[in-house]
């Protein structure tokens, strides 16, 4: 095998195993949690984005409205969920 197919496959096999895992995940319930109130142009953007995540991966996606302190709940929140995945 010349050298550049090699680095060309490389990166391909060193993919594959993350690629089996990948067909599993995320197998729970995902929270999609927005900065916004409920009810705005932004929410039903979120609403919209969810709904289609939730088709293509096969999970449900819930979204939460955290709309006070200017984002700093939200990212709180965000920071504080559980680290699994």
């Amino acid at each position: 095998m010349k050298r550049r197919g090699f680095l060309q496959a490389a990166p391909l096999a060193l993919m594959l195993p993350g690629l089996a895992q990948a067909q599993s995940y995320p197998n729970h319930l995902i929270r999609h949690i927005i900065p916004v109130p409920a009810g705005g142009g932004n929410d039903m953007i979120a609403r919209v984005v969810a709904e289609r995540w939730g088709s293509l991966l096969g999970q449900p996606f819930v979204v939460e409205n955290q709309n006070s302190g200017g984002g700093v709940v939200a990212r709180m929140t965000t920071a504080r969920a559980a680290p699994d995945g």
